[in-house]
């Protein structure tokens, strides 16, 4: 029989004694066990010290049956030995406690991976004293006439007998099918039920488990190490599918260990190496090669693999949002490309693309640099229709008629591309790109009359069509202006001598071909590569990312300044924080509140009042904000938090000076917060003491004269960062 635990090698039924039996039964039950060869003698001699010497009788006593008669006992051993374990199994749903245990035990060896017996052997520690036990005992020896033990002995004994429990459990668990869902499926069951003496079986029991599965889960890591290095060093292809599968079978073995870890608040070691292994990979193939797409499907089989350690769950979290974007932006990048090509051909011939435009539109008949233009966004318009990027086409284009105008002072050219952009036919943007480009038209249009109003001189007739025109749909500023000069021209035409018109008046009232998105100027600054990079902090302080971090969010703090080209992440910040703003500004209630709103909002201001980004980029991620409104929320809630357990501290501190503790929510919230005022933590305020937390910690304490450089909190650090 496999090692764990035989009732057929207990003293007692060697010896086919009572155990209540007595010095001279023990020696007559041994002559009589040598002449009928019931065993070999040696194990016999070992059987008859065991139940003469005192401490290990205990121990036999405790692995047989205390509670049963000896006639019962020996009924359930000729079942045992005769292999009938469905009559055992009868035999066991009418035991309980140790007889109940032992029984089951056994039956977890000799079944062959039925988790049945596992699940009674653990039933049965439920409401375990071992106060009982040792009344039990008590008993037992004065019928026995052996020393009666003390307490202290009995639970020692107990202690040895569950590790022989657990072996037989685990013996039970690893010759079924899929060891690790076996027991998972246990350690569910089991750890809901809040009895500690089952919790306390059911612990040694993983542990036992764990040993088994080492050699198993060190093979796996080998081959994970050995694909990731065999890609670095040349292989053309990322082994994604094979580091999924690994994942997974890492998983499947080491999940029941994760699951007893995460219930004590801890995080299984040998997973979480695995996670760093694997991760360290990821920010390589995201950060050095480009690749977001194979470094987002890993993370998702990190975040797959992991969800039992908080940190690491929480960590691949970020990972997978700002993959997300980067895999998204590399996308946009790889079908905008010929487009963007094209696009920056006109920029350095402005003055040939302009005339190309004027002679022949933005068209099919297009000719020369305009041509070539259109070329492109038709061949991009028909590969992004029906994609989130449908409308990138028209709004690349659209940025360079605003070019044209604004910085080239090239209206037809401008008139012309819009033209041709509203009349193309066979793909067509969204409503809203649609209703723009058309708003776009009109401006342009008044625009150009505008113009024409400047240049003519003494042609009064057409000076007054041109400011009715420009009448229709002016605002109440441009139409005092335009009724002002209408007068003008009108008394001119009613004069009898000819004079000058005034035409300063119309030059005071002209607005200029301007187009805004959400009160920010855009720039089109096209890139061959995302303006983002994937770069969140690590919990292990073994291996850095070379740039900043991304927020949970994805979120990235500009560095303060104005008119600065943001990327995406940093457009996300500069909205999101707004947004947070709007939500924090309902729930400040005091003036030291007060003063902690006014001054992130002046933060927010020197980073986010003005800049300029990328065509697109700010209408997508307003569409982000909808589904974001609850994370965003809850920030806020978390900042008040903060500041009202802030509060708290501070009046706490007059009765003596006490450290914040940084590993409990409230006090994580309250560094944070701090650290996040004074610019050196861009990250959410969550409670979380997380690496990037330590960064901006160590990142203070580097600017403070006499503190050191690292990221550890004492009292000399809490007073430099809360005296500020």
């Amino acid at each position: 029989m496999a090692a764990g635990f035989d009732l057929t090698q207990n003293p007692f039924h060697l010896l086919d004694l009572s155990i209540r039996a007595g010095r001279e039964e023990v020696v007559e039950a041994h002559e009589e066990a040598l002449a009928d060869g019931r065993a070999d003698e040696g194990v016999l001699v070992r059987a008859q010290q065991a139940v003469l010497t005192p401490r290990t009788r205990i121990e036999a006593e405790l692995s047989w049956f205390p509670g049963l008669p000896p006639s019962q006992a020996r009924e359930i051993l000729s079942k045992l030995e005769r292999s009938n374990l469905a009559d055992a199994h009868g035999t066991l749903e009418r035991l309980q406690g140790l007889d109940k245990a032992n029984l089951a035990a056994d039956l977890c060896v000799r079944s062959g991976g039925e988790t049945e017996y596992v699940n009674a052997l653990l039933e049965a520690y439920e409401n375990f004293a071992v106060g009982v036990v040792h009344e039990t005992l008590r008993g037992l020896r004065s019928v026995s006439g052996f020393p009666i033990p003390d307490q202290q002995q009995v639970g020692s004994a107990l202690a040895a007998l569950k590790v022989l429990h657990a072996k037989a459990a685990v013996a039970c668990v690893t010759a079924a099918d899929s060891p690790g869902e076996t027991l998972t499926e246990i350690v569910e069951t089991f750890l809901a039920w809040g009895d500690d003496n089952v919790e306390h079986l059911l612990a040694l029991i993983v542990r036992e488990y764990d040993a088994w599965s080492q050699p198993h889960l060190a093979t796996i890591k080998e081959r994970i190490e050995a694909e990731i290095a065999t890609y670095r060093g040349g292989d053309d292809l990322v082994p994604v599918e094979q580091l999924v599968k690994l994942l997974a079978v890492w998983d499947a073995i080491s999940q029941p260990v994760q699951l007893l870890e995460e219930s004590k608040g801890h995080e299984e070691p040998r997973s979480k190496e695995i996670y760093v292994i694997v991760r360290d990979f990821c920010l390589w193939l995201a950060n050095e090669n480009g690749q977001y797409e194979e470094a987002l499907k890993i993370s998702r089989a990190l975040l797959e693999t992991f969800p039992e350690l908080p940190a690491v769950a929480a960590q691949v979290s970020q990972d997978v949002d700002a993959l997300e974007s980067l895999a998204e932006e590399a996308k946009s990048v790889a079908l905008m490309g010929p487009l963007i090509g094209a696009v920056e051909a006109t920029v350095t011939k402005t003055s040939t693309f302009d005339d190309d435009l004027v002679a022949s539109g933005f068209g099919p008949k297009s000719r020369g640099l305009a041509k070539k233009l259109h070329d492109a966004f038709v061949d991009v318009a028909v590969k992004t229709a029906g994609t989130e990027l449908a409308d990138m086409p028209w709004m690349v284009v659209r940025g360079l008629a605003i070019d044209l105008h604004n910085k080239h002072e090239s209206p037809e050219g401008a008139c012309a591309i819009l033209e041709g952009l509203i009349s193309h036919k066979g793909t067509t943007p969204s409503k809203a790109v649609v209703e723009r480009l058309r708003e776009d038209r009109r401006t342009l249009r008044r625009n150009l009359k505008w113009e024409e109003l400047k240049r003519i001189s003494g042609d009064v007739p057409k000076g007054i069509s041109l400011v009715s025109e420009l009448l229709d749909g002016a605002d109440a500023d441009e139409r005092a202006a335009l009724l002002q000069l209408k007068a003008a021209l009108e008394r001119k035409r009613a004069a009898t001598f000819g004079k000058r018109v005034f035409w300063g008046l119309a030059a005071a009232a002209f607005v200029g071909f301007l187009i805004y998105d959400a009160n920010k100027k855009p720039s089109y600054s096209p890139r061959p590569s995302p303006t983002t990079a994937f770069t969140p902090s690590t919990s292990q302080p073994s291996y850095s990312p070379s740039s900043s971090a991304s927020s949970q969010l994805g979120e990235q703090m500009p560095a303060p300044g104005t008119d600065r080209m943001l990327s995406r992440n940093e457009v996300r910040y500069c909205i999101f924080q707004g947004k947070r703003l709007d939500i924090l500004r309902d729930l400040i209630s005091s003036n030291r509140e007060i003063d902690r709103f006014n001054a992130l909002v002046n933060d927010f201001n020197s980073r986010c009042s003005s800049f300029r980004y990328r065509q697109g980029v700010l209408q997508a991620i307003e569409a982000e904000v909808p589904g974001k409104r609850q994370s965003l929320r809850l920030d806020a809630q978390r900042l008040i938090s903060s500041w009202r357990d802030s509060a708290l501290s501070s009046s706490a501190s007059s009765t003596g000076e006490s450290l914040v503790d940084i590993t409990t929510v409230s006090g994580a919230m309250l560094v944070q917060s701090r650290l996040k005022e004074l610019g050196y933590y861009a990250g959410v305020v969550d409670g979380l003491w997380g690496p990037a937390s330590r960064t901006a910690l160590r990142n203070f304490k580097l600017s403070q004269s006499g503190l050191g450089y690292d990221d550890s909190w004492d009292l000399a650090t809490q007073r430099a960062l809360m005296d500020r």
